[in-house]
This record gives structure tokens, C-alpha cells and sequence, in this order.
């Protein structure tokens, strides 16, 4: 019966989350424009994009526009060494 709590969507919190940072809908009051997310990766075949599609249609259900901008692995490793990113996934899973 144990749920991992850090493994749960609470839209509701996030939405109240981002009000409170000032940014209520996802939206900049000044602007009125939707924030956008700028979403680096490597992933270039067609499962990596569906892979984070889903990510983006999820992020996208608080407001908030998720540009992801895949690149071959090694201009990624370059965007990562010159600080050129706004938002990254990265790590090895693939022995776990």
C-alpha cells in the first residue's frame, strides 16, 4: 500500500507553486506571456522524442511552453560544457 511520494502528480500544488513564485497560470504578469521551458537532449530517434513528448505534454498541462531541442550527443556534451542549456535530463540508467 506504500506510495512513494515524490513519485505523484499534484497539478494543484504545482499550479498554487508557481502562483506563489509569481507566476500564476505559467504566465509572466508583466508579459502576459506563457514561461518557456527550454528542454535540452540527445535524444534523436524516434523513441527519444516520444519519450519526451510525453514529458512536454505533462509539463505543458501547468501552462507552461516546453521547447525541447534535441541535438546529436556530442553537440549536447557541448551545450553541457559551455553552459548553454536552460533544462536538462541526464544520467545512466540503463544498469539499474
Amino acid at each position: 500500500a506504500y506510495r512513494n511520494p515524490y513519485r505523484q502528480t499534484d497539478l494543484a500544488r504545482a499550479r498554487r507553486l508557481m502562483a506563489e513564485a509569481g507566476y500564476p497560470d505559467g504566465r509572466d504578469p508583466a508579459t502576459g506571456e506563457r514561461l518557456v521551458l527550454n528542454l535540452d537532449s540527445a535524444a534523436t530517434t524516434a523513441a527519444g522524442r516520444t519519450t519526451y513528448g510525453i514529458l512536454k505534454r505533462q509539463i505543458e498541462r501547468l501552462g507552461i511552453r516546453v521547447e525541447h531541442r534535441a541535438t546529436n550527443g556530442n553537440l549536447f556534451r557541448d551545450k553541457l560544457y559551455k553552459r548553454r542549456h536552460q533544462c536538462i535530463l541526464y544520467g545512466w540508467f540503463a544498469d539499474y
